[in-house]
């Protein structure tokens, strides 16, 4: 089964896939499942031994505007909440087109890190989608994530 929870402060949809409970909650930072056999509280930082895959992605979007535009300049802050290390993965898509290109630092501090990937100089599109992800399980916090667009227009000869 797979559940979406919606933060009614942000706005952020969450998808939990393969969740065998139908109700989840949390509680002063703690996180619960639900189901018909009872209460559950997840702790731990895997699943059963598995790494659990996390992510954070946009929908494509256009800057409020159909010039089209490139991204020279950007960082992202992440955090670990705990003291474990991993490497991240930073993906874009353009145009339709998923992960087109993408983007892998290794971060070890559990406090507030920036990493400023090489984003995608020679790469151009009106609609941009951005996946940041962790490959190896490691938990991580989105603390900020900035990036500067430099809009393209129109060549008058």
């Amino acid at each position: 089964m797979t559940i979406y929870v919606l933060n009614t402060n942000t706005g952020g949809l969450s998808e939990y896939a393969d969740i065998t409970y139908p109700v989840l909650i949390e509680k002063e930072g703690t996180s619960y499942g639900v189901n018909s056999d009872g209460l559950y509280k997840f702790t731990g930082s895997d699943d059963s031994g598995e790494d659990i895959d996390a992510y954070v992605t946009t929908g494509y979007f256009n800057m409020d505007s159909n010039q089209l535009k490139r991204f020279n300049q950007g960082s992202v802050v992440i955090s670990y909440e705990s003291d474990e290390t991993g490497k991240m993965t930073l993906y874009n898509s353009t145009n339709g087109v998923d992960d087109t290109d993408y983007y892998d630092t290794t971060i070890t501090a559990t406090y507030p890190e920036v990493f400023r990937p090489e984003l995608w100089d020679g790469m151009k599109a009106r609609y941009w989608k951005f996946k940041l992800e962790n490959t190896s399980g490691a938990d991580f916090r989105l603390e900020d994530w900035y990036i500067n667009p430099v809009f393209i227009g129109r060549q008058v000869k």
